[in-house]
């Protein structure tokens, strides 16, 4: 008996063969790993990057239009997944270089750590700030999550971040 191809898998995986979906994982998940891997340099979180390409490989089967191309298709998942995960760390190792450089002049005084001066925070201010920074949540996902305008998303980090500026300031002497 002959295996199905990726065509046969995807389409079954389509109609909701978890089954014919976990064939495809068997069949391509050292290659979605060793992509991750390539691009984070970290086995780690390249081992997390994976399975969520995978995750999200399911959840977007049906979209797939053909299915010879799901060695593709899961590659180019794999990699946008890298780029976003490798973009928010790269936003969160800046804020934090950029918040040791600001507190490092004033590190004698006895001063709030930002974790106290975040929670100093309103909520409103607060949770669009940790989403966005420490999350990695886009303007879009926040504006939705939130319930808000994508403008009104802009307008509380400007603010959040003013404030967490002020706070920090201010216990700065």
């Amino acid at each position: 008996m002959r295996e199905p191809n990726d065509a046969e898998l995807v389409s079954a995986a389509s109609h909701g063969n978890r089954e014919a979906y976990a064939s495809l994982v068997r069949r391509h998940a050292s290659r979605v790993y060793a992509v991750c891997l390539a691009m984070l340099h970290d086995p780690d979180d390249s081992q997390d990057a994976a399975q969520d390409v995978l995750i999200k490989g399911l959840e977007k089967i049906h979209s797939l239009r053909d299915g010879n191309q799901f060695a593709m298709w899961i590659t180019r998942i794999a990699q946008n997944h890298c780029r976003d995960h490798w973009r928010t760390q790269k936003r969160r190792d800046e804020l934090l270089h950029k918040h040791s450089q600001e507190t490092s002049v004033a590190s004698e005084s006895s001063t709030p750590d930002l974790s106290d001066a975040l929670a100093r925070l309103p909520d409103k201010y607060r949770l669009p700030l940790m989403l966005y920074y420490f999350d990695g949540q886009s303007i879009d996902n926040l504006a939705k999550a939130l319930d808000i305008s994508r403008a009104g998303v802009g307008s509380r980090l400007a603010r959040a971040r003013h404030a967490l500026r002020r706070l920090l300031e201010k216990s700065h002497g």
